[in-house]
């Protein structure tokens, strides 16, 4: 901004300990992000995999009517649907602190690249809205495809259900595993507040809009 601005005025000293704070502050943050990122990515796919492995399975034991190898199925998901649990008390912390800080960054970066009248600094603040708006859909999208994965499962026990005759301890375990499917979801959240699924994607830039016509009136009422 002094470069740009020639009536800000700063000595050299305060600009050079600027800049190095500044660069020092953006590889913590940005290492912290990356890392997070990729922890989620690994994390999540191996999840989604074994989900998807599990559906296929599930799929088999409904057409040769193997009822055993479902109960097994239905076992292994409850296990990597645990473990997906215990991924989510570490990894909750991290997604809170990337949606609480990008959220009202996001919303400053759109209004500054709005209404900034220096290109230069437009095209900067654009830079930083898009990368701010990658990581967060990066993270929702992630984590939303998961939570589908880990619950595609109830169209195909109902149609078992309706279909073929089942004992009926058979029949109990399948109508509590789709009573777990429509309870909580299974997935990764944001610390305990919710979860991130295709509908909090958009409620998500439902708020984005809102907050930014917000912000927009309470600064030009100032």
């Amino acid at each position: 901004m002094t470069y740009f601005n020639s009536e800000l005025d700063f000595s050299a000293i305060n600009l050079v300990i600027s800049e190095i704070v500044l660069i020092i502050w953006t590889e913590h943050i940005a290492a912290i992000c990356v890392t997070s990122i990729i922890f989620l990515y690994i994390s999540t796919l191996h999840m989604k995999y074994n989900f998807r492995q599990i559906k296929d399975r599930m799929k088999q034991c409904i057409k040769s009517g193997n009822l055993f190898q479902l109960m097994n199925a239905i076992h292994k998901h409850k296990y990597y649907s645990d473990l997906t649990l215990q991924f989510n008390e570490v990894s909750k912390y991290a997604l809170a602190g990337i949606y609480i800080t990008c959220t009202p960054s996001i919303n400053i970066f759109v209004y500054l690249t709005v209404y900034e009248t220096n290109p230069y600094l437009r095209i900067l603040y654009g830079l930083g809205l898009i990368a701010m708006f990658v990581v967060i859909f990066g993270v929702h999208y992630m984590s939303s495809s998961l939570c589908s994965a880990a619950h595609d499962f109830t169209g195909d026990l109902y149609s078992l259900l309706f279909r073929k005759w089942i004992p009926l301890q058979y029949k109990l375990k399948i109508l509590t595993f789709i009573g777990r499917l429509c309870g909580p979801k299974i997935g990764f959240y944001c610390y305990n507040l919710f979860a991130f699924t295709n509908q909090a994607f958009y409620e998500y830039i439902a708020i984005l809009f809102t907050n930014y016509l917000l912000l927009n009136a309470l600064l030009f009422d100032n």
